[in-house]
């Protein structure tokens, strides 16, 4: 990365002479003033001086007693004779425009602490609705109802050993697939290398020179990667059909349908074996011709009367009941 140094600018603040260089003209060859270091900024593209053979040495100093410039390796000033020795070094452009930045920002108007009243009264308003909606749908109202209605159902899963088709990348592919189609599919993508993007990045040496160089970055973009993508046939046991027994009352009691397999649990195509099994038990109460459904197991749902009374909680928005606080009168 090639690096090459150039001169400042400055403007001389006693007779409006502008364009000087940061270097070379230490005092304004109009007027004579002295260089302000505070002055100096970067030169346009087509102003640019080059620095030969620059040799830094630390960033300028301004003697405390009668502000002359002085260069980092002075030990006394050279025009009223004063020690360098631990004087402060001037700051570079970047520094000053950090630091004004950070004075504009401390010197801002501050800020009004917390909300204003309208959208404080909004919120106010948004809690005391949202309140509201919760109270109305959480909220409970005890009833008294009537055991109205039974009904159960019960469900027995037949699996059948089939043909399914699938689909996967080849190098997950489960074995004993067949029928096997491929494609080439893209599976990720890479990122490549693509050019660069440059910039050209000025920075201020603080001895009236500034360094220029170019940074750049490398540009990327993404290039899919293809993999081979398979669609086949899988011989596995699968959900065929379902036997199903159901009832609207206590008696007859409850029972599994009859379940005749195809044979069964061989593992050739057509093949049944028996699956899962469920069972729901509903008792239905009714208040004031409205019903609520309740869900219980089997051993208390064969203990709910018919036209039994019981005390139940609901909630008359959402029109639900909460079947646990079933109590009996």
């Amino acid at each position: 990365m090639t690096e090459k140094t150039y001169e400042m600018q400055w403007d001389c603040q006693f007779c409006g002479t502008t364009k000087l260089l940061g270097k070379t003209h230490r005092f304004c060859p109009n007027c004579g003033g002295a260089q302000d270091p505070a002055s100096r900024y970067y030169p346009k593209e087509e102003e640019k001086v080059a620095v030969e053979d620059h040799v830094f040495v630390g960033r300028d100093r301004t003697c405390p007693s009668c502000s002359t410039l002085n260069s980092a390796e002075a030990t006394f000033c050279g025009n009223c004779g004063s020690a360098m020795e631990g004087v402060s070094e001037v700051k570079t452009l970047e520094e000053r425009e950090t630091l004004k930045a950070q004075t504009a920002e401390a010197t801002a108007k501050p800020k009004r602490s917390g909300l204003p009243m309208p959208v404080i009264i909004a919120l106010v308003v948004g809690v005391v609705l949202c309140g509201g909606v919760i109270w109305l749908f959480t909220r409970s109202e005890e009833i008294s109802a009537t055991v109205s209605a039974h009904e159960w159902e019960r469900t027995i899963v037949v699996d059948e050993y089939q043909a399914t088709a699938q689909e996967a990348w080849c190098d997950t592919m489960p074995s004993g697939a067949y029928n096997v189609r491929r494609s080439q599919e893209v599976r990720e993508t890479r990122q490549i290398a693509d050019g660069q993007d440059c910039s050209t990045v000025r920075r201020d040496n603080g001895d009236g020179t500034f360094s220029e160089r170019q940074e750049c970055t490398t540009r990327y973009r993404d290039e899919p990667v293809y993999d081979d993508y398979c669609r086949f046939t899988l011989d596995q046991w699968a959900e065929g059909r379902r036997v199903q027994t159901s009832g609207n009352a206590l008696a007859p009691a409850p029972a599994w349908g009859n379940v005749q397999l195809n044979c069964a649990n061989s593992s050739r195509l057509g093949c049944e074996r028996e699956g899962n099994r469920t069972e729901t038990y509903t008792v239905t109460f009714t208040n004031e011709g409205e019903n609520y459904e309740c869900n219980l197991p089997q051993t208390e749902w064969q203990g709910y009367a018919p036209n039994s009374q019981w005390s139940l909680d609901i909630n008359p928005i959402l029109n639900s009941a909460n079947c646990d606080s079933l109590q009996q009168r």
